[in-house]
């Protein structure tokens, strides 16, 4: 089974258009709150501690981020920017499933892209957007098992991932 079902490549062109419309309106310093906080756990690396507001998976992606050859609050603002783009792309795919029809999510999804919280968050150090990334992809797993009928187990082979379809002695 194929992604791009009929050679829709309308995600790829959503992740496209939203970078590099993100990429030239992104933040290009540190903001305040919870923006400089981040960056200082990422620049401390800390990602395990006892302190308030740790987020571990946005701290580890950051720190890969920050190997960007670009200063730590833009290379920390464009991870931001990159799984807003991403989340964009699977909520393409998201509505186009629920819709059926590809120009409503194609639309649909240009419009979140440029809806006013959504866009702040997009061009700014923030954990939202690594949040909404991680929940449209988990929701666009649960409808395509849904939608065919077949529930999908992850197991693990060596250092892969494989899924197979569940069964009931599982």
């Amino acid at each position: 089974m194929s992604l791009f079902k009929n050679k829709d490549y309308s995600p790829i062109i959503i992740f496209i258009l939203t970078f590099l419309f993100y990429l030239k309106t992104l933040a290009p310093t540190f903001l305040w709150s919870d923006s400089s906080k981040l960056c200082l756990f990422v620049k401390n690396k800390e990602i395990f501690s006892f302190s308030h507001g740790i987020h571990p998976a946005h701290t580890i992606l950051g720190i890969l981020f920050s190997y960007l050859p670009f200063d730590l609050a833009y290379s920390q603002n464009l991870m931001s920017a990159f799984f807003s783009s991403f989340a964009l792309a699977l909520f393409y795919l998201l509505c186009r499933e629920l819709i059926g029809s590809p120009r409503v999510a194609f639309i649909t999804s240009l419009t979140l892209s440029v809806s006013h919280t959504f866009w702040l968050y997009s061009v700014i150090n923030e954990t939202y957007s690594l949040l909404i990334f991680s929940l449209t992809l988990i929701l666009l797993l649960g409808i395509k098992a849904t939608s065919s009928n077949k529930m999908y187990i992850p197991i693990q082979s060596g250092h892969r991932f494989r899924f197979k379809p569940a069964t009931d002695s599982d």
